[in-house]
């Protein structure tokens, strides 16, 4: 089935787009520590690809006739190296060598976690997909605008039935995160993520923009409500009203208690390294881009100093709370997730792209597919396997 082959691919692309988030996120923090001999390798590596470059050139040219065009290009190979010998000098660090020999058993856990949510959103997006075609067959030029807000709120109900599978998966793999915090931010990721899978057929560019706007409507929207009085407010509207406003808050506080849970067995093995091993493990100091726009939407320097109608006690004391985590938690940790759920979104939207390309016309009847089928099927029972081994020794 073609089901089969699409999860092999958003399975293990997921997990390998956050693991190279991951590396990049830690080569990044090598690069502002060690400027010096990163940027050595980096030249290193740009004038070798200034060489192959121009010998490919010239080879070209040398078979070219005389009344061809001659050969001009971007330098794409001196690009590529150049970029190569950054990312390789940081990456090559001691204290790269030694997080891999202290997160041997938690990368474990995170690709388990991750490739997990590759399936959940390819089963989410391919719901949507079959239920998108019977309502644009039936939906009338009047009614697009009712239909892509149904579309919008499918979205989220999957979503939301995502983030259990995943959550439950996070759990086993290690985590001592609260189980609502694990699924407030799968369900964050999920809607993103689906967002960049179903446009990715327009165009990847497409898709970066749909995902990062999403993302940005949800951060805003958020910090509004879930930080307003709406959990306060409720007291004075009937006791049939839904209870969205604490539903919401309630999100809004999974999402700050745990701002890292994308990689969170990543972050306890930066802790252990830290502890007791023999490297130093080297982390970016970045500026407060993520929590100073975010405690400007949600106002936390224009709270009241007094209590009003509209802003009792208990909605101060919460929100206080609340811009504390904001001040806390969104600089390193929020950015560091952001830059895993970035790649991880990122991988699937080519896993779309790349499983399409390269599938054979006749693929139902082609041999590749039960190579397709074995490796999901290896892929699954040796992640089922590792992860019983781990959790029966106690790592």
């Amino acid at each position: 089935m073609l089901v089969v082959r699409k999860a092999l691919y958003f399975g293990l692309l997921a997990a390998l787009g956050a693991t190279f988030g991951w590396f990049s996120w830690i080569a990044a923090g090598i690069l502002l520590a060690k400027t010096r001999e990163v940027w050595i390798s980096a030249l290193v590596g740009g004038l070798l690809g200034v060489v192959i470059d121009a010998l490919v050139r010239y080879r070209r040219t040398m078979r070219a006739k005389q009344e061809d065009e001659p050969v001009i290009g971007f330098p794409v190979l001196t690009v590529l190296l150049s970029a190569s010998g950054t990312f390789l000098a940081a990456a090559g660090e001691n204290a790269l060598g030694e997080l891999i020999k202290e997160v041997r058993w938690p990368f474990l856990f995170s690709v388990t976690t991750f490739f997990v949510g590759g399936l959940a959103v390819l089963a989410l997006t391919e719901l949507l997909r079959f239920l998108g075609k019977g309502l644009d067959e039936d939906t009338a030029e009047d009614e697009v605008v009712p239909m892509l807000m149904l579309k919008g709120f499918l979205l989220v109900l999957g979503s939301l039935l995502m983030a259990a599978p995943v959550s439950l998966a996070n759990l086993l793999a290690g985590s001592d995160a609260a189980y609502p915090s694990l699924a407030s931010w799968w369900m964050l990721i999920g809607i993103v993520a689906g967002v960049a899978v179903l446009t990715a057929r327009h165009s990847p560019w497409f898709a970066i923009v749909a995902s990062a706007i999403t993302l940005g409507v949800i951060a805003v929207f958020f910090a509004l409500v879930g930080l307003g009085p709406t959990e306060e407010l409720e007291r004075t509207v009937p006791v049939s009203a839904p209870k969205f406003g604490s539903l919401i808050a309630g999100i809004t506080q999974g999402l700050l208690e745990v701002p890292d849970v994308p990689a969170q067995t990543w972050t306890a093995a930066q802790a252990q390294l830290r502890a007791g091993a023999s490297g130093e493990l080297i982390e970016p100091e970045i500026p407060p881009f993520v929590s100073g726009p975010l405690s400007f939407i949600a106002g936390c320097d224009r709270m009241p100093a007094q209590p009003s109608v509209f802003a009792p006690d208990t909605y101060l004391t919460r929100k206080h709370a609340l811009c504390g985590k904001i001040e806390a938690t969104t600089n390193a940790e929020w950015t560091r997730s952001l830059i895993v759920v970035g790649f991880f979104c990122a991988a699937l939207v080519w896993a779309t792209r790349l499983e399409r390309r390269w599938r054979p016309e006749d693929y139902e009847r082609h041999p590749i597919r039960g190579y397709d089928r074995a490796l999901l099927g290896l892929a699954l029972l040796g992640l089922l396997a590792g992860l019983l081994t781990l959790r029966s020794g106690g790592y």
